[in-house]
């Protein structure tokens, strides 16, 4: 038999025996630069509703199959399998993921003995995970298949190097549909307990769904999941000039592509101009922009720039050049 017409066939009868035994498989994704997943996140902390919105930007991918991202949020660091890296525990990712993906497979994970973080506190972490099913799942960004992994984990570590026998107590159960025309979750469910030696335990449980993604230079942001390519040409943004607001005047610039848009935005407080701050998001079919900050948190910046014109709101963290917190802002010219 020719070579080449061999592994044809094996291809093909593989596909054949994967597809009746309902066997699919999923392989690590490829990650770039400049990917974003925003999510719509709903539950309960401790009594307290939760309704918001949260986002994964991949600002760096580096050297050791690793990634940076923003926002920070528990940690800004994974493996390039979506495994998170905590700061003061480099050596020892959580292992949320193991490619590659099928139903059945399972892991599970347990910290060193004696393990100690970077700051001389003592720890331990243990985990287990398993892929319990490949199902369709719709979210706002569309409709999906994805695998279904269920697990748990309990961590604890020393308050202070000086007290070992005081620890934080943490436990999840997580669910995640890992979905591979993503690149990423679709759809999460975390219940997480928070206690330990010296604090009441608190129970926060969060859903969290998938509303708009840019994954590998495609921006996803309708209904039924229809990838749009966003390498058309650039064009001058209609949030570009002048806003004002009940804190000062606001100026924009940017500039749109498909339906992603970038640019910068400062504000002017008592006859001075802030630095410019640089954000990049989506605009829906609507014409609503959900843009956020793509600079670090060193002076002021916006965390979201959202609205649909004229109208904007503003969200800042940092430095009072601009104002903290929530600002409306309406185009003047």
């Amino acid at each position: 038999m020719n070579g080449l017409v061999g592994l044809v066939i094996c291809a093909i009868a593989a596909a054949c025996v994967s597809s009746v035994l309902g066997q699919e498989l999923a392989n690590r994704p490829e990650l770039s630069a400049g990917d974003v997943w925003i999510f719509h996140q709903t539950g309960d902390d401790d009594g307290r509703p939760i309704n918001n919105t949260w986002r994964r930007r991949i600002e760096e991918v580096l050297p050791g199959d690793r990634i940076r991202v923003a926002p920070h949020y528990s940690t800004d660091l994974f493996d390039t399998s979506w495994n998170p890296i905590l700061r003061n525990r480099p050596d020892f990712p959580l292992l949320d993921f193991r490619f590659p993906l099928s139903v059945g497979a399972s892991w599970s994970y347990t910290s060193p003995s004696g393990a100690m973080s970077l700051d001389g506190r003592g720890y331990e972490h243990t985990g287990s995970m398993k892929v319990v099913a490949y199902e369709s799942i719709s979210v706002p960004a569309g409709t999906f298949k994805c695998f279904r992994i269920e697990g748990e984990s309990t961590g604890n570590i020393a308050v202070d190097s000086a007290w070992p026998d005081w620890r934080f107590t943490n436990r999840w159960r997580v669910t995640n549909w890992f979905c591979p025309d993503v690149g990423y979750i679709g759809k999460s469910r975390i219940e997480r307990y928070s206690g330990g030696s010296f604090r009441k335990g608190a129970l926060r449980v969060t859903d969290s769904e998938l509303i708009r993604y840019r994954w590998a230079g495609a921006l996803v942001a309708s209904a039924k999941g229809a990838r749009e390519r966003a390498d058309k040409p650039w064009q001058p943004s209609p949030f570009e000039g002048s806003w004002e607001g009940q804190q000062g005047i606001w100026r924009v610039a940017g500039r749109v592509s498909g339906d992603h848009i970038e640019g910068t935005i400062r504000c002017r407080r008592n006859d001075k101009w802030s630095g410019r701050a640089a954000f990049a998001g989506a605009i829906a079919e609507d014409g609503s922009v959900d843009a956020e900050t793509v600079d670090d948190k060193k002076g002021w910046a916006p965390r979201q720039v959202v609205g649909k014109f004229p109208s904007l709101r503003v969200v800042g963290y940092g430095k009072l050049d601009c104002p903290d917190g929530e600002v409306t802002v309406k185009k003047v010219d």
